[in-house]
């Protein structure tokens, strides 16, 4: 029976990912949500390769003379782009976690209000104490995500298996958190409910993340993350005593 329930909250995790991206894709009028950061992030690669191509021609300019140093330079490039790949991710996450709110929190009122017609009605003093819980997780996030690029870097990867699930989680907080501080609860008192579905949260923050390590297409499916964020914490986390 366990692993039946298991198993539901794996298909939960995904199809709530999945959903995510549909109804973001097909609803046009949340296309506006994605311009702001697909701009940043635009600019942000091309900065970041710009860099990487120079550096990379920098390393092994006047190693191709010697076989030795030819076979030095290949693997200079394999592990070069190895080291790119976790900085640019861990620099993407940490952006994201420093300024996504700014972008996506609007996103995340919007598709609530459109729907499920809910908008926020919460007294003023108990939305502020909602904001200020979510940017303290904004703010251990990004801690916690640059400690873990730091591990995983030393470790060359090593010990992705085990950081990618516990990301996976925070992740998932993350993508409807928003949705949270609209309705004026603070996440602590959620946790209960948040361990009661650990693993429907993990799995569908794990696939976000995956996502968003897919170079130029993750400021793309970015947006998609809140949508199923709100379907998620409508679903799950929150309760019929709460709406």
């Amino acid at each position: 029976m366990n692993i039946v329930m298991q198993g539901k909250s794996v298909r939960d995790g995904i199809g709530y990912f999945l959903i995510g991206q549909s109804r973001f894709f097909s609803g046009r009028d949340l296309w506006k949500y994605a311009l702001l950061p697909l701009f940043f992030m635009a600019l942000f690669y091309l900065l970041v390769f710009a860099g990487m191509v120079w550096l990379l021609t920098a390393l092994t300019e006047g190693m191709e003379n010697t076989s030795f140093g030819q076979s030095l330079s290949h693997l200079s490039v394999y592990l070069f782009f190895g080291v790119c790949v976790l900085l640019v991710w861990g620099t993407q996450n940490a952006l994201y976690q420093c300024f996504g709110a700014f972008i996506f929190d609007a996103l995340s009122e919007y598709y609530e209000k459109k729907e499920y017609g809910y908008t926020c009605s919460c007294p003023a003093r108990q939305r502020r104490a909602a904001e200020w819980d979510s940017c303290l997780l904004s703010c251990r996030n990004f801690i916690l995500g640059l400690g873990l690029m730091l591990v995983l870097f030393v470790s060359f990867g090593a010990v992705s298996l085990i950081c990618t699930p516990l990301m996976g989680y925070l992740q998932g907080v993350s993508c409807f958190q928003a949705c949270a501080v609209n309705h004026g609860m603070r996440l602590d008192t959620l946790r209960p409910r948040l361990h009661r579905h650990f693993l429907t949260i993990t799995v569908f923050g794990t696939c976000s993340l995956l996502a968003q390590m897919i170079p130029f297409l993750s400021f793309v499916l970015t947006p998609g993350f809140f949508v199923g964020g709100c379907h998620l914490f409508r679903d799950k986390i929150l309760s019929e005593s709460d709406i």
